[in-house]
């Protein structure tokens, strides 16, 4: 007996829409921007944010550069190490 892992599955479109990285990349600093007042999703976001950096093993220009826009958009210090203060306090 085969089983077919699409049954059931709604058909792709033929033609998906672009992916914008700018358009994304504003869609996210807007939406971590309604949770930088709560401190323990703030700083969840930056925990994942740092593992998902170090996920491949390194820790390139670029990525750094995301991450401290991350934590700076969340109210911590643009080179922010977890434990240390957030900006204000």
């Amino acid at each position: 007996m085969t089983i077919d892992p699409n049954a059931g599955a709604e058909p792709v479109p033929a033609s998906r829409p672009s992916y914008n990285p700018e358009a994304a990349r504003g869609v996210l600093l807007r939406k971590l921007r309604r949770v930088a007042e709560d401190r323990k999703a703030a700083e969840l976001i930056v925990r994942i944010a740092l593992s998902v950096s170090h996920s491949d093993g390194g820790f390139s220009a670029s990525k750094r550069a995301r991450f401290a826009e991350i934590c700076a958009v969340l109210g911590y210090a643009p080179g922010c190490i977890l434990g240390e203060r957030r900006s204000g306090e």
